[in-house]
């Protein structure tokens, strides 16, 4: 006998909603070293960001055999690979693609070539799923993220009535869960 109950999924979702994809925001401080040059945007391209993704893990294992059947065993975590994109609305003055122009030249020098401290151009970056209220539900907090590339930007006179969007591909060391369910439950919980 099926224990599913179509009438005990619709009292759940009558009671607490569904998630929806359009309802998030991202936070993301400006860099240490952008802060020191006076380049303060971080708040302004926070509310341009069109779409990104929660990040993906993944638990590495291989498979090991004492005796019988071999099983699958664990041994580390995969926090997203490649890295996570994000897309941005650019405003007209350009001032969203100059600051992840800026962003890039204190990662590697564009004159000298040189790379610099990890800690002057890596922030934490949150995703932050949001209610119908807009209120918090959910966060992915991304740890020492730094933007890695970003698209090309195409030109057109056909594309009268287009808007120019930016692809940011950001690398990432790992990411932390914030809920109140995780955290209650965990001894290496993250303050939101």
């Amino acid at each position: 006998m099926s224990t599913f109950s179509l009438k005990q999924f619709h009292t759940q979702v009558r009671r607490t909603g569904l998630a929806k994809q359009n309802r998030f925001e991202i936070e993301f401080p400006v860099p240490q070293l952008l802060q020191k040059r006076g380049i303060f945007q971080g708040r302004v391209v926070n509310l341009f960001c069109e779409s990104t993704s929660l990040p993906p893990q993944s638990i590495n294992i291989k498979q090991q055999r004492i005796y019988g059947p071999a099983y699958q065993r664990p041994f580390s975590s995969d926090y997203g690979g490649d890295g996570i994109s994000m897309t941005f609305l650019l405003d007209q003055p350009m001032d969203i693609k100059a600051f992840f122009d800026a962003w890039l030249s204190i990662i590697v020098d564009p004159v000298q070539y040189y790379v610099h401290y990890q800690d002057d151009y890596v922030v934490p970056i949150k995703i932050k799923q949001l209610n119908e209220k807009d209120q918090v539900t959910y966060t992915a907090q991304i740890i020492d993220a730094f933007p890695r590339n970003y698209s090309m930007l195409e030109v057109n006179n056909t594309s009268t009535n287009s808007v120019h969007k930016i692809n940011v591909m950001f690398a990432y060391r790992k990411w932390n869960p914030i809920h109140r369910s995780i955290n209650a439950l965990s001894k290496y919980a993250v303050n939101p």
